[in-house]
C-alpha cells in the first residue's frame, strides 16, 4: 500500500495515507530522532510509501476525541517492516519505558515537509486529500504560533519575586483537578481544554503531583492560578525539571503572579534537578519576556527553530538574542 495515491486530481490534489502522532513525536520523527513509532497494532500491508505524519497536541484515545482539527503536516515516510518491541529500543522510540506486547513501526526515508493549512488528526491510519506538501521553510503555526522550546542551563542565581500581598501558593491534590481545568479554561484563549488534560499531562505520576504541582491563591484563599515544577525523563536522553502549565485568570494577571509562581517553582525544581525547560508559543510574547528575563534561553535543537526565534526576535525586549 502506498500512501500517495496514483492518480492527481485534476484540482492538483493527492489521497494520502497519514498517521497522526502527539507532540513532540512529530518534530521527533522530523527531526530524524524518532525512527520508531510503538503502536498496540499493525497496518493491514506493508510497505507504507509516503505515510503522511500529522503531529497534534491532544491524545485522541485518551480525550475520547475521534478528530482534532488542529493537527499539523511534519514529514513524509516510509515504513518498511513492522516488529516486535525490545526494550532496547527505547532510544530509537524517544520513550521513557517499555511494555512488553507493542510493536515497532520502523520509519525510513524521511522527508521533512510544511503545509500551509491545518489538518485533522484522527485514530489509526486515515485518508487525507491536499496538495502536496512542500520543501522545509517555517511550519504552519498552531494557533498560538509556533512552539518553542526554552532551556534554564543551571538552577542557580534564581530571581528574587515575592507574591503580592494577600496572594499565595499551596501544593496541589486530586481533588484540585477540576478546579485546575476550570482555570485553563478561564486563561486559554487559543485552544479548547478538555475534561482530561490533566490526566492526559500528569496522569503518569499522581503520586507527585502535592510536590510537583500548585495552585496559586487570592486573598480570599481561592484559586487563581496554576504552576508545575515537573519533569521529563527523556529530554534528549536525559531527565530534568520542566515548568509546565503557568496559567493565571485573566481578572488576577498583571500583578506579578507569574513572576512569582515561577521562581517558586524553579526553588523547587533545584530540589531535584541541576538544570529545566518549558514549551510555550510565539504568540505569548508576555510570556516568552519572562522566561528570558528568568534565564531560559531558546533552544536551537528542533528544526527550523533558529528562523522561528529571528522571526520572533523584533518583538522581544532581548532582540539581541545569540541566535
Amino acid at each position: 500500500m502506498n500512501g500517495l495515491n496514483s492518480e492527481a486530481e485534476v484540482s492538483g490534489t493527492k489521497t494520502y495515507l497519514a498517521l497522526s502522532v502527539v507532540a513532540p513525536a512529530g518534530d521527533q520523527i522530523r527531526a530524524g530522532q524518532k525512527r520508531l513509532e510503538i503502536r498496540k497494532w499493525k497496518p493491514d500491508v506493508l510497505p507504507l510509501r509516503d505515510l503522511l505524519i500529522v503531529q497534534n497536541q491532544q491524545r485522541l484515545s485518551r480525550t475520547g476525541m475521534s478528530e482534532d482539527p488542529a493537527g499539523t503536516v511534519v514529514a513524509l515516510v516510509d515504513v518498511v517492516a513492522v516488529r516486535e518491541w525490545r526494550e532496547d529500543d527505547l532510544t530509537a522510540a524517544c520513550a521513557t519505558r517499555w511494555t512488553p506486547g507493542w510493536v515497532a513501526w520502523e520509519l525510513v526515508n524521511v522527508r521533512p515537509v510544511d503545509h500551509t493549512r491545518f489538518v485533522p488528526a484522527r485514530r489509526r491510519l486515515y485518508e487525507l486529500e491536499l496538495r502536496p506538501p512542500v520543501a522545509p521553510g517555517l511550519p504552519a503555526p498552531s494557533p498560538d504560533g509556533h512552539r518553542v522550546i526554552m532551556l534554564r542551563p543551571d538552577l542557580k542565581n534564581i530571581p528574587a519575586a515575592p507574591f503580592p500581598e494577600g496572594y499565595g501558593i499551596r501544593p496541589m491534590t486530586t481533588d484540585d483537578i477540576g478546579l485546575w481545568t476550570d482555570i485553563q479554561r478561564d486563561a486559554e484563549s487559543y485552544f479548547k481544554i478538555a475534561d482530561t488534560l490533566f490526566r492526559q499531562e500528569f496522569g503518569e505520576d499522581l503520586e507527585a503531583i502535592q510536590s510537583r504541582c500548585f495552585i496559586l491563591t487570592n486573598p480570599k484563599g481561592l484559586g487563581v492560578g496554576t504552576i508545575s515544577a515537573w519533569y521529563d525523563n527523556n529530554f534528549h536522553g536525559q531527565r530534568i525539571g520542566r515548568i509546565h502549565w503557568v496559567s493565571v485568570r485573566p481578572s488576577c494577571q498583571r500583578r506579578g503572579l507569574s513572576k512569582a509562581a515561577l521562581a517558586y517553582s524553579l526553588k523547587q525544581l533545584a530540589q531535584w534537578h541541576d538544570r529545566c525547560y518549558l514549551v510555550t508559543a510565539t504568540a505569548r510574547v508576555p510570556a516568552i519576556n519572562l522566561y528570558l528575563n528568568f534565564g531560559f534561553v531558546p533552544n536551537l535543537s528542533l528544526p527550523n527553530a533558529a528562523a522561528i526565534w529571528q522571526e520572533l526576535s523584533p518583538r522581544l525586549k532581548y532582540p539581541a538574542l545569540n541566535l
